[in-house]
């Protein structure tokens, strides 16, 4: 068994266009059949197939071919990185000392529609290079915006003329520009709170420049007037008693649902609210989220006692 290599090529014959694995290939030939004389054939070692000479040849410059085009491939990926790599470097400097290319504090103020939209260029530059290439945030995602229009009051002559964004407070004040550049928006209504979640910023320089900050709380640190729907529904008044006290100040009233007359389940851990701490519990990775099957387990045993309770 010996392993043989082509003139032509220059390159080991070990690879079988039969099986498709690296084996070592035997030059021989058939003899017996008349048909077979003068002709070289291959022998696999692993399969025990036999592959004509011309056959082989063919599958091995396939092979070559595809090689050479995996080697370019390689080379314009290896140039798109060192590109990406200059543009990195220039946007936000020496990662060791973690210094972004010139950030400018946001003003509180505007005094033309040209500044606002210039104030958020670097920014949304740097936060899309940290997206791609650092795994941060951008400054687009999670973006709920909708366009509300009156068809039936001629007042509103254009076709959207009031723009409604719902979870304002929660939506980075770069990404409210976004639905604000269609033409014909005449009023803008954010509805949100800003004593709930706000938006995320990784970046601690984004961060201390103010870049995660949401247009609605902007306009009601310097002055524009906040409606308070200060009537709640949805909580016990147990439950809503901390962070009407602590978060609202007061402001907010308890609206008689029936909750005050719903019962507990029965035992010293549980009330109106518990917290229930969970020691044995191992997260799961399932793509970007994560799954813990012992609190599943211990949530599924609450709610079937809460139905058994009150079916």
């Amino acid at each position: 068994m010996t392993e043989v290599t082509t003139g032509w090529s220059g390159l080991p014959l070990n690879l079988c266009p039969k099986c498709r694995k690296e084996r070592v290939i035997e030059r021989t030939s058939r003899k017996g059949n008349p048909r077979n004389d003068g002709k070289v054939f291959f022998k696999c070692m692993s399969c025990q197939k036999f592959i004509w000479e011309d056959d082989y040849k063919k599958e091995l410059v396939k092979a070559c071919k595809e090689l050479e085009i995996l080697r370019s491939e390689n080379a314009q990926l290896k140039s798109i990185v060192a590109n990406q790599q200059v543009q990195i470097e220039a946007l936000v400097g020496n990662q060791e000392g973690y210094q972004l290319a010139p950030v400018e504090m946001i003003p509180d103020e505007f005094e033309t529609w040209a500044d606002y939209t210039k104030a958020f260029r670097n920014p949304t530059l740097v936060e899309i290079w940290h997206q791609i290439n650092l795994g941060m945030d951008t400054i687009s995602g999670g973006l709920y915006v909708d366009c509300y229009e009156d068809k039936q009051d001629s007042r509103w002559p254009n076709r959207y003329n009031i723009l409604v964004i719902d979870e304002a407070a929660n939506l980075k004040e770069c990404d409210s520009i976004i639905p604000l550049t269609i033409d014909g928006i005449k009023h803008v209504v954010l509805v949100g709170d800003d004593n709930q979640l706000q938006s995320v910023v990784v970046s601690p320089i984004a961060e201390e420049a103010k870049y995660g900050r949401s247009l609605f709380e902007r306009l009601y640190q310097i002055g524009y007037h906040k409606h308070l729907l200060n009537l709640q529904y949805r909580m016990h008044h147990s439950i809503s008693k901390f962070p009407i006290a602590n978060f609202y100040d007061g402001e907010i009233e308890n609206c008689s649902s029936g909750h005050d007359n719903l019962g507990n389940l029965l035992g010293h851990m549980f009330f109106n609210y518990s917290f229930i701490n969970v020691e044995d519990g191992i997260e799961e990775q399932i793509g970007r989220s994560t799954k813990n099957m012992v609190e599943v387990v211990l949530a599924a045993n609450i709610v079937a006692r809460v139905a058994e309770a009150d079916p």
